[in-house]
């Protein structure tokens, strides 16, 4: 981990899923530095995953600040 990025929540934060659940998201970024290793879940809640150039990332579904990419 190189440094924090920022702490994320509140309002803009709240998602409400299709069966009516209801959460309310905090969010703490940091920013890392990959030196080995290989991409994998470690506990099989993920099926897959995906590293993504700023250009490429796909929408976020959190209203995420675009400063944090760059």
């Amino acid at each position: 981990v190189k440094k924090q990025k920022g702490v994320f929540g509140g309002e803009r934060f709240r998602h409400i899923y299709p069966n009516g659940d209801q959460v309310e998201y905090i969010v703490v970024v940091f920013e890392c530095e990959i030196t080995s290793g290989k991409l994998k879940s470690i506990d099989g809640e993920s099926l897959k995953l995906q590293y993504f150039s700023f250009s490429e990332k796909p929408t976020l579904a959190l209203p995420y600040p675009v400063n944090i990419f760059l």
